[in-house]
């Protein structure tokens, strides 16, 4: 809130270390950032298509349809900020429905037995590195909401506000619904692995919840590109605007006041990179 400016932490660095270090950083974020969004379209392509075309499509049809994918997820950011704002929160409500029934099924029905919450695996070498990175990851990015700031009303206040809020949220998310899962122990905790949530919730529950976790999963992807892009256009707008980017990426919708070429820029490079393996 101390630069309630678009750009965010580009201006922080640009700042404290001049511009070489500030594009530097400006750069490398808003990149990693572009290749991080490419995933979602690219995840939610190969759902459908293991559910569809079980034998897969050729190299053009895909990338065609990936292409297509790319365009729909971001098409919210070339509308109204708030809509945004307001599709983001409708988003949440989807994807946590899901999560609280197992968590009414834990507790509402006292399928859940709270002893289980002690168990714990026989001693074993704990890999530090990989935890403490898996624990960074799910809660990063609270320094992307600057690179929107100048779009806040009172960010002294809001953002903190907003930031509280965000981190009790993601906590309980994590907490409450993984702490279900495992006192109701269908299948046992110990065989849990990557996308098992569908499974967990087909077992405790029923196929419609797996399918239920299924859906919201799509939704979530869809919501982390229009999160990561609405970031990296925003960084772009902004580093236009304290010249660390062709003043094209400054320009604004008349209308809906979206940063346009920035957003139509970004759509245009993940178009190219989703056709890389």
């Amino acid at each position: 809130s101390m630069y309630p400016d678009d750009g965010g932490y580009s201006i922080w660095v640009a700042e404290a270390f001049g511009e070489f270090w500030g594009f530097q950083e400006s750069y490398w974020s808003w990149f990693s950032g572009l290749l991080d969004n490419c995933l979602y379209p690219v995840i939610t392509y190969r759902l459908v298509e293991a559910l569809c075309f079980p034998e897969g499509l050729g190299f053009w049809t895909a990338w065609a349809c990936k292409s297509v994918m790319v365009i729909l997820f971001s098409i919210p950011n070339l509308l109204l900020v708030n809509l945004v704002g307001y599709g983001l929160a409708g988003m949440f409500v989807i994807v946590m429905l899901p999560f609280f029934i197992l968590c009414l099924n834990a507790t509402l029905f006292n399928r859940g037995d709270p002893h289980k919450l002690m168990e714990h695996r026989e001693q074993q070498d704990i890999d530090w590195v990989h935890l403490i990175n898996i624990l960074y990851w799910n809660v990063s990015g609270f320094d992307c909401i600057s690179t929107c700031a100048g779009e806040v009303i009172n960010p002294g206040k809001s953002l903190f506000r907003g930031l509280v809020l965000c981190l009790v949220l993601v906590l309980l998310t994590y907490l409450l619904p993984l702490s279900a899962m495992a006192s109701v122990d269908q299948p046992h905790w110990e065989t849990w692995k990557e996308g098992d949530f569908t499974v967990i919730a087909a077992e405790q529950v029923g196929m419609w919840l797996g399918a239920f976790v299924a859906f919201a999963g799509g939704v979530g992807n869809l919501g982390m590109h229009v999160a990561e892009l609405f970031e990296d256009s925003w960084q772009l707008h902004g580093m236009a605007k304290c010249g660390l980017a062709p003043r094209i990426f400054e320009y604004k919708h008349a209308k809906f006041h979206t940063p346009v070429a920035a957003v139509v820029f970004s759509i245009v490079m993940m178009i190219t990179l989703v056709s890389l393996p």
